[in-house]
């Protein structure tokens, strides 16, 4: 799991990190420490000398594997190997035309400022001007990295907020991680020297509250990284990416759990007992360092992982959480309330008995009663999980999807389903009453969850696996069909009047004008509305006329009319309005879909159908042509029109379930 380029990357973080903590530990905690000691701050002259050598090896440590970074990300933007990427014109092309190399050049400039600074440090000893010079030199050493991972590729508020995550994160590294060798050196020195004793005391009383500090905000800054870059706990439990993160946490935790003991036990022990307290100090502290250093280790890792957000997870568990087998008629189930209850109760009392008043026993009573009550709240909540069941399909619902997935429902779903998903086939019979309906069983169920059912078949039902028989491509495929088909009978009763509730996410397609280029329904996102018109002719062409007349009062609109065979689209028809699409037989045949007319006789397809889709995506209405009235007169659908421009844009989210 972990590579060498991850080492690699984990040296140089190290080496970027640990300068700025150096230059913070002496700054806000060393001088003022010394000044405050009993002793006036004997061992301070020992430190700065350890600093000032740790600083030199940290910049020839920065250098050497920058440098081997650099080559390694010239290998992978250029496809050669190591010996040919570092080729001069190889690497000048990266260092030249690429945000990575430009920050490189950047980040080399710094560690070249920084290093003068710290052999000027070393010329004269102490000077606090030296000292101001390099705090501020290896801050921005450090900060840079942030733009070196995946918050750089990140747009828009999103990417906003995680780099400004990213910086705060790195800066909290450094004042803590970076800062506890400095503090453990000080302490080894303080075991051998006993003059230092006092100098040591004080540095450690004032790190524990600043190492509080950076704590909360490393905190803070990794949820909002988590977020952004993972996202679920799906992708956090199912992705490669998600399990090295959880490797990281367990660390921090561990590191954590380290500075609490530091913190609430052996700093307050320094007056009673000061020896002993700084030996199990340095202890401790050598060993928050290391697992520190470990943490390194997985953000090099990480650095270079797709995030858990962008991949699909493969769910681990036989099981997962779920509201609905314990919500009845719109409640909690009662039992389930009051065992949420007990749980909060429990574990809110053990936390404020042990941290404020270590009221052990107490403490111990509310944190028993509140896992027994979380394990019944889990155990009430558990339904049936497949390793597929937090994925999404990755062909995009499009028309063409729906329009292969419709070939593929003929071949192998229609003799059971019927042709619009009823349970109406032949070999209907062989189901449970209604268990053979599509409809019913799509809108509970996740699509990974549909995709897995459609591989592997149902167990107990005579729903057959067809992974032998089909690709994956073609099963997700399928599955944009049957949401397609659920969501045309979710819409049977959907009129010509925009309802403020009412709408099913509209199949993108592509279309061409003639005279204008491809185009498709997500170029119009946020622009217009769009009036989807599917004709057949002669039946369509005294309101294909209408609608040409009326295209210029109709502000906010962009209709597109396509033939629904394409032979209608023949013969010398003018189009001054610009909205008669070329065959499109894709288009045709999904939207075909949504048309169905529901009448005496059963389901019947109509001729002349119009789809008003708002600018967020959505199918808000449909009118017939059949039916009269309606968008017959042009002025309604004008108010409709104006009823969608009111309303705010909101932009596309990728649907989980198969219906939403």
């Amino acid at each position: 799991m972990i590579a060498p380029a991850d080492l690699i990357r984990a040296l140089h973080l190290a080496a970027s990190v640990l300068p700025a903590g150096l230059y913070l530990f002496a700054v806000l905690i060393a001088r003022p420490a010394a000044r405050a000691s009993p002793d006036g701050g004997d061992g301070a002259d020992e430190l700065r000398r350890w600093s000032i050598q740790a600083l030199r090896w940290c910049a020839a440590v920065a250098f050497v594997s920058g440098a081997l970074w650099l080559g390694i990300e010239a290998m992978s933007m250029s496809g050669e190997p190591l010996g040919k990427a570092l080729a001069p014109s190889v690497v000048g092309a990266v260092l030249g035309t690429t945000l990575f190399g430009r920050l490189w050049l950047l980040r080399g400039l710094l560690l070249a400022a920084l290093a003068a600074c710290v052999v000027r440090s070393i010329a004269r000893q102490k000077s606090a001007t030296s000292d101001a010079i390099g705090l501020t030199l290896s801050l921005g050493f450090a900060v840079t990295l942030a733009w070196a991972g995946h918050a750089a590729g990140v747009e828009g508020r999103e990417g906003a907020a995680l780099l400004a995550a990213q910086i705060a994160h790195v800066l909290a590294t450094a004042g803590w991680l970076g800062a506890l060798p400095a503090l453990a050196m000080l302490l080894a020195l303080a075991r051998t020297r006993p003059g230092a004793l006092g100098f040591a005391a004080a540095a450690t009383r004032r790190f524990s509250p600043l190492g509080m500090t950076w704590v909360a905000v490393l905190v803070g800054s990794g949820i909002v990284n988590s977020w952004v870059l993972v996202g679920t706990i799906p992708a956090l439990v199912g992705t490669a990416y998600g399990r090295l993160l959880l490797i990281k946490l367990a660390l921090v935790l561990a590191m954590l759990g380290l500075a609490a003991l530091n913190r609430l036990w052996l700093t307050p022990d320094l007056d009673r007992h000061p020896r002993r307290a700084v030996r199990a100090l340095a202890a401790t502290i050598s060993l928050e360092t290391a697992l520190g250093m470990g943490v390194l280790v997985i953000v090099g890792a990480l650095s270079a992982s797709t995030p858990g957000a962008h991949e699909q997870p493969l769910w681990p568990f036989r099981f997962t959480l779920s509201w609905e087998p314990v919500i009845f008629e719109g409640q909690l189930d009662p039992p389930f309330a009051i065992a949420l209850a007990v749980a909060a109760a429990g574990l809110v009392a053990a936390a404020i008995a042990g941290a404020a008043f270590r009221r052990w026993a107490i403490a111990g009573v509310g944190l028993v009663a509140g896992l027994f009550a979380a394990d019944r709240i889990i155990d009430a909540m558990q339904v049936p999980a497949y390793p597929t069941s937090f994925m999404t399909s990755p062909v995009p619902f499009t028309a063409d999807a729906v329009a292969h997935g419709a070939a593929l429902y003929q071949e192998t779903c229609l003799v059971c389903h019927g042709a619009t998903g009823r349970g109406d086939g032949p070999a209907a019979a062989a189901f449970p009453p209604g268990e053979a309906t599509v409809v019913g069983h799509l809108l509970g169920h996740s699509q990974g969850e549909l995709f897995w059912q459609i591989g592997h078949g149902i167990p107990g039902t005579p729903m057959p696996a067809f992974e032998a028989e089909t690709t994956p491509d073609q099963r997700w495929t399928l599955i944009q069909f049957l949401r397609a088909q659920a969501q045309a009978t979710q819409i049977e009763a959907m009129s010509w009047h925009v309802s403020p509730t009412a709408g099913v996410p509209a199949p993108d397609f592509a279309f061409q004008i003639d005279g204008g280029g491809l185009e498709t329904l997500a170029d119009e996102r946020g622009q217009a509305a769009v009036l989807l018109v599917l004709y057949s002719r002669p039946g369509s062409n005294a309101r294909l006329e209408q609608l040409a007349a009326a295209a210029s009062t109709l502000p906010g609109l962009r209709i597109v009319a396509v033939p629904l065979e394409p032979g209608d689209a023949e013969g010398d028809h003018p189009d001054p309005a610009g909205m008669l699409a070329r065959p499109a037989p894709k288009i045709a045949a999904a939207y075909a879909l949504y048309g169905w007319r529901i009448g005496p006789d059963g389901p019947q397809p109509a001729r002349h159908t119009e789809f008003l889709i708002d600018r967020s995506g959505t199918l808000r209405a449909r009118w017939h042509l059949s039916e009269g009235g309606g968008w017959a007169d042009v002025a309604r659908l004008k108010t409709e029109v104006e009823t969608l421009a009111r309303e705010p844009f909101r932009p596309a989210e990728l649907a989980h379930h198969v219906h939403g």
